[in-house]
């Protein structure tokens, strides 16, 4: 019986002395490889990378996992290493949250009271600022300005006269004759 020999792409695959995965590097030459995890990414984890002990695995790791396995909707927080939590944006004080946790649309943040209107400055007490004119809904107009000042307005109206002289501002609403209140400011050019 004869004897049968091995060349080439065979050979290199029998004198093969590593254990791995066999890859083919060039004609005639084959590499024992491992699949490895790291090499500077993160997330990704390996094991039994050279196949001896079974099928080689491939898997998410830290970071990487934490926001795949996350099962809360919202913005993610890295809380510590490995992990993350799901949270939202919530107001108080005055501040209202519109879609805080990001799911249907950007959060919006905005006050949550009506912030229309004139203020002064309430100089007895720092930071403070008080409604002259306030409310939902504040026209301002250029026109005539109100004949007295008992004319009909609304309160936190506000009026610019044509002749560039004065502004108008009613301070109160009222429906009997006498309850409306128009104050007016003299305006000076420099």
């Amino acid at each position: 019986m004869g004897q049968i020999s091995l060349a080439g792409q065979a050979l290199a695959f029998h004198q093969l002395a590593s254990n791995g995965i066999v890859a083919r590097t060039a004609a005639n030459t084959v590499e024992a490889r491992t699949i490895a995890g790291g090499n500077g990414i993160s997330g990704i984890a390996v094991t039994n990378g050279d196949g001896v002990a079974g099928s080689p695995n491939v898997a998410l790791s830290g970071q990487a996992l934490a926001i795949h396995q996350l099962a809360s909707n919202g913005l993610i927080t890295r809380t510590s290493a490995g992990n993350v939590s799901a949270r939202t944006i919530t107001g108080s004080n005055g501040i209202s949250i519109d879609n805080g946790d990001g799911v249907s649309a950007n959060p919006n943040v905005k006050s949550s009271q009506s912030t229309e209107g004139l203020y002064y400055r309430d100089s007895s007490t720092a930071g403070s600022f008080n409604a002259l004119l306030s409310g939902t809904n504040i026209p301002i107009f250029v026109g005539t300005a109100p004949a007295t000042s008992d004319s009909a307005g609304i309160q936190g109206q506000i009026a610019f006269d044509v002749s560039g002289t004065y502004f108008y501002a009613c301070t109160a609403t009222g429906s009997a004759a006498g309850t409306n209140r128009w104050g007016r400011i003299a305006l000076q050019l420099f």
